[in-house]
């Protein structure tokens, strides 16, 4: 295969750099095609949440699927969770997001969902945004 022929120290770019110059003429170029994009701008291109950076709000319920607190994210929640003393584990957002997957079935005495926002508006306290994803 070819592709086997250019590997490692075997390819003839092997340990070499661009120079600044040869960088700054391929940076125009795709700046001219439309294929440059800061770092800022590529997050907020890859990102499905408008800003909230691949945060999923998740909620708390009881084992009667009464909503108990609606969270931005499993981390927050996991953060939660450990504020009121219910876990001692470093990231209990692991647990949560377990929870939320269909991997497990409950986590700290709670049932998990992720919420799916029905519209686009900032983050509030109140759960009528939002709708339980179904497993």
């Amino acid at each position: 295969m070819r592709s086997e022929l250019n590997k490692g120290n075997k390819n003839p770019f092997y340990g070499k750099h661009h120079s600044e110059e040869t960088k700054r003429k391929i940076k125009e170029t795709n700046i001219k095609r439309g294929n440059y994009h800061n770092a800022s701008e590529r997050m907020k291109l890859n990102n499905p949440n408008d800003g909230t950076f691949f945060n999923k709000p998740v909620i708390m319920l009881n084992d009667k699927s009464d909503i108990i607190m609606l969270f931005e994210s499993a981390k927050k929640a996991g953060d939660y969770i450990k504020q009121i003393g219910l876990s001692k584990a470093k990231i209990p957002s692991n647990s949560i997001s377990d929870v939320c997957r269909g991997n497990q079935k409950s986590a700290f005495g709670f049932f998990w969902r992720y919420a799916k926002p029905i519209f686009k508006s900032n983050f509030s306290e109140k759960t009528s945004g939002y709708i339980i994803a179904k497993k």
